[in-house]
């Protein structure tokens, strides 16, 4: 899965400093006024990686030239408003090889969460640093949902009751994540989705046993 695959590819150094790019793209006051922000030429693989940070980001991407000069133009669309996403990819893969290897060591998914109940995030544009608090109780992973043929307006009709009061965000095909503005209706919508048969809920033992993907930590908003 995209987790994964960032991971064992080396690409996580990489997919943290395009973030933070495209982080004060998006929020950085000097860049308030810019639609388009180009990178400089990288290999196929980094390419590939920004498209998929992009769209997580609900930004444009498109490639231009070949070779060893083709690069990456990032816009944003009226069509698709920007915005930075509960929890980074960076931090979703830093939180799924913790959870994987807690696992594997025995450890609590409990211990795991606590320690990633804060996320500081520096702006490569101002330097300055941000730092948002999520409590884990309110966050619901959603997995295997390409394999259940669950597409975004599905989920959103699933969550209907909730409207406006949680943002949701996927990770790949597979994996979504709903950060709720409250603890109470969190626990709402776990009650009322986990009878339902098209939205498979992680539980919180397959998060310790590391089957789940970032299903529940600190996320920065």
């Amino acid at each position: 899965i995209l987790l994964d695959k960032i991971y064992d590819e080396g690409l996580l150094g990489f997919c943290e400093r395009t973030e933070s790019k495209l982080i004060d793209f998006i929020e950085a006051p000097a860049f308030a006024h810019q639609k388009a922000l180009y990178l400089p030429s990288m290999p196929h693989t980094q390419r590939w990686l920004v498209h998929q940070i992009a769209q997580y980001y609900s930004l444009q991407s498109e490639s231009y030239d070949k070779g060893q000069n083709r690069f990456v133009r990032l816009l944003k669309t009226q069509e698709r408003e920007p915005r930075v996403p509960p929890m980074t990819l960076t931090e979703a893969v830093r939180l799924h090889r913790q959870l994987s290897t807690s696992a594997s060591m025995g450890s609590s998914a409990a211990n795991v969460r606590s320690r990633f109940s804060t996320v500081m995030r520096t702006s490569m544009a101002t330097g300055t640093v941000k730092t948002v608090t999520v409590e884990p109780q309110r966050i619901r992973h959603f997995y295997h949902l390409d394999e259940m043929g669950t597409t975004t307006d599905m989920l959103r009709q699933a969550l209907a009751p909730w409207n406006a009061l949680y943002r949701l965000n996927w990770i790949d095909n597979s994996h979504a994540i709903a950060v709720f503005h409250d603890v109470a209706d969190c626990q709402s919508a776990r009650r009322s989705l986990s009878s339902r048969e098209d939205v498979y809920l992680a539980p919180a033992s397959a998060a310790a046993r590391g089957k789940s993907v970032a299903a529940v930590a600190a996320a920065a908003a």
